[in-house]
């Protein structure tokens, strides 16, 4: 058990649940050097922070991760893994990633809202991702895969500033607007309806059927750069 409240500031840290039940984590973890490594499932009893910039280490979790509470990783140059679902019992509230080189989600990642503020490599998101907040997601950095479907529900938005690729290709529900900016290009399939506006001001590369429908408001859909791809690209943008 991580107690709430407690900073502990040390090298590299791994632990095991011994008993089959998860780690119960809440407070901050500082790591002057090496990495993190939670084997067993986590249980958020307070709101998590790990810091383990200083040495550029990784932060692994390799099972489930669960609770309302805020979660906060800043890993510098190093890696941020989570093995497992992250948010399947009780969505976590909100997930903020501050550094990281690259970061790596294999199942489903469901919080109120997501921020990452940074980011030197790729962000991948394997499985869906899913947000209930009116926040939204809000992602800053390099490279971004979707490969499952993203839903933000009460009106969140998702904004992507990406400096190299963004590639979505599972579509999603997007409760508010889709904004993409940055100087990376874009790889689009699969169907995005969203509740506002859309705009994707880098060039786009279609690799897949792709329909961008934002017809239950009636909302404006921008493309401001070149769209390229042997693929159909189909707009609605107005009520019929």
């Amino acid at each position: 058990t991580v107690a709430p409240g407690h900073v502990f500031s040390v090298g590299s840290v791994s632990t095991i649940s011994t008993g089959g039940s998860p780690v119960s984590f809440g407070g901050t973890i500082i790591l002057n050097s090496g990495s993190l490594f939670i084997r067993s499932d986590v249980d958020f009893l307070a709101d998590g922070f790990v810091d383990t910039s200083l040495g550029g280490g990784d932060i692994h979790f390799y099972g489930t991760a669960n609770g309302v509470k805020n979660l906060t990783l800043a890993a510098g140059t190093g890696n941020i893994f989570f093995d497992d679902v992250v948010g399947g019992i009780t969505p976590l509230s909100t997930l903020t990633i501050i550094s990281a080189g690259n970061v790596t989600a294999v199942g489903a990642v469901s919080a109120a809202s997501i921020v990452q503020t940074a980011g030197s490599g790729k962000t991948t998101f394997n499985g869906t991702v899913s947000t209930t907040n009116i926040a939204g997601i809000s992602l800053t950095g390099s490279q971004f895969e979707f490969n499952g479907p993203i839903t933000t529900e009460n009106g969140g938005p998702i904004t992507i500033q990406n400096s190299d690729t963004l590639t979505w290709t599972g579509g999603g529900t997007i409760g508010g607007g889709v904004t993409q900016t940055g100087s990376g290009d874009v790889i689009l399939a699969g169907t995005i309806t969203a509740g506002s506006a859309v705009s994707f001001a880098s060039p786009i590369n279609l690799t897949g059927s792709t329909n961008l429908n934002t017809a239950s408001n009636s909302a404006n859909i921008t493309l401001s750069s070149s769209v390229d791809g042997g693929n159909n690209l189909t707009l609605n943008a107005e009520i019929s």
